[in-house]
């Protein structure tokens, strides 16, 4: 592990964060420790980079295979379970499922959910919308 990826453990622990497995997390210069708050669980493989990123208290990335975050804002008891996350917001009870691909200008209000492998981009989810499995969806705007 890389003396930056060491530090940036180090800095997250300390404010509660539990980092596993940290001798596999990628995280680039640029990400602010002090964006990640107490209760956050980083699991093995995950990937950190930009400088808007950011992981809420209780948030769970990667629990179910490598997730990689850029300039994401992750919300508090949100779940990214595996896949990648750009540009986007996903707040607090937000879970995206496994193998995500979640672009820039997504936004998942509050208890938003999608199942395995779905594509967002420029997509608003408004509280409690469930997606189901294999969806893609551009310019969207879903109300439950």
């Amino acid at each position: 592990m890389n003396s930056h990826v060491a530090s940036f453990v180090a800095a997250v622990q300390a404010r509660g964060v539990t980092v596993r497995a940290p001798q596999t997390l990628d995280v680039s210069p640029e990400v602010d420790p002090t964006r990640f708050e107490a209760g956050a669980v980083l699991h093995a493989g995950t990937r950190l980079s930009g400088a808007r990123t950011m992981v809420r208290a209780n948030a769970i990335i990667g629990g179910e295979g490598p997730a990689v975050l850029h300039n994401a804002i992750v919300g508090r008891n949100a779940q990214v379970r595996s896949g990648y996350v750009e540009g986007a917001v996903l707040f607090d009870g937000a879970d995206v499922g496994a193998g995500a691909h979640i672009r820039s200008g997504t936004i998942l209000e509050e208890g938003a959910r999608t199942a395995h492998t779905v594509g967002l981009k420029q997509t608003i989810l408004f509280p409690f919308v469930t997606l189901g499995s294999l969806i893609n969806f551009c310019d969207c705007l879903m109300a439950g």
